[in-house]
């Protein structure tokens, strides 16, 4: 039960270039994530946005919806769950970043000083104003506001030569960071991932449910495969160049566009099916 409510599936979905297009219908997103929850299914969303950005989306949803942002380098966690998550040994400090081995500030300072002792090219959203980033991103600038309020990872547009590159990630796997890359930004980050995000939420809502539940993810970038493993069943979704990433996943739908309508009828597709997915090997045996 989750909020006196059954719930028998989790969606967790990437938002931009998968549940939302370059329209930005954030409306027209949330009405499709409460159809589902009035059918006892759970969406999550798991972005490389903020916790700040999450919100306003979140704020449209009919149910107090865990929230998984900055790559899976943070979780939001509704209140409900918070009891079932400290029961888990989990520490209350962890309640919005996953254990950082690094603040916000020292990634900053840590790519900074790479930047002068290597001269890579490249701009940190830190480095940015407000303006920058809207310009970068498409966002009005209340949302590129949004998106600079970080907690554990930093976006970083490259300008650099593309060879270039596997050095800098060298660099910063030698410091102890990870380099993802998203749709359209690379991600500076504690080695951590949404799949090991959505992992830890679906071992929490699995004890609180209590019941059998079925574990689905949507995606269309090389950030999301991690969430896509980590699921019975998953929807791929177009990237700009209309092409689909490489997934080996043994169960997959493709999604015909981004946007909130392709993205239901995805999952509608997935759900129809439930019966034929694997079983789901990461929650604990009394919830398969």
């Amino acid at each position: 039960m989750i909020d006196n409510k059954p719930i028998h599936a989790i969606v967790f979905t990437d938002l931009d270039g998968t549940l939302l297009d370059d329209r930005y219908d954030l409306a027209g997103a949330a009405y499709m994530c409460n159809e589902l929850y009035a059918r006892g299914v759970l969406t999550i969303p798991a972005s490389s946005k903020t916790k700040a950005e999450l919100s306003e989306l979140s704020a449209l949803f009919a149910y107090d919806a865990p929230l998984i942002s900055e790559n899976g380098a943070g979780i939001v966690w509704p209140e409900y769950l918070q009891s079932a998550l400290l029961e888990q040994s989990d520490s209350p400090h962890q309640l919005e970043t996953i254990a950082p081995t690094m603040s916000y500030e020292q990634i900053c300072e840590v790519l900074a000083s790479i930047k002068r002792g290597q001269n890579f090219a490249f701009s940190g959203f830190s480095e940015l104003s407000a303006e920058e980033v809207a310009a970068a991103t498409g966002l009005d600038i209340h949302g590129a506001a949004l998106a600079k309020q970080r907690l554990a990872s930093e976006p970083i547009i490259w300008s650099d030569e593309s060879v270039r590159l596997a050095d800098f990630k060298a660099q910063l796997q030698a410091r102890g960071l990870h380099l993802v890359s998203g749709g359209r930004f690379y991600h500076v980050m504690n080695p951590t991932d949404k799949g090991v995000a959505a992992r830890r939420l679906m071992r929490v809502i699995a004890a609180t449910c209590g019941s059998e539940l079925t574990v689905l993810a949507c995606g269309d970038s090389p950030n999301d495969k991690p969430m896509l493993e980590a699921a019975q069943g998953c929807a791929l979704f177009p990237q700009r160049d209309g092409s689909y990433m490489a997934c080996t996943h043994p169960f997959s739908v493709k999604a015909k566009s981004a946007g909130a309508l392709p993205w239901l009828e995805a999952v509608n597709e997935l759900l129809s099916k439930a019966s034929e997915l694997p079983q789901q090997a990461d929650l604990p045996a009394s919830h398969k």
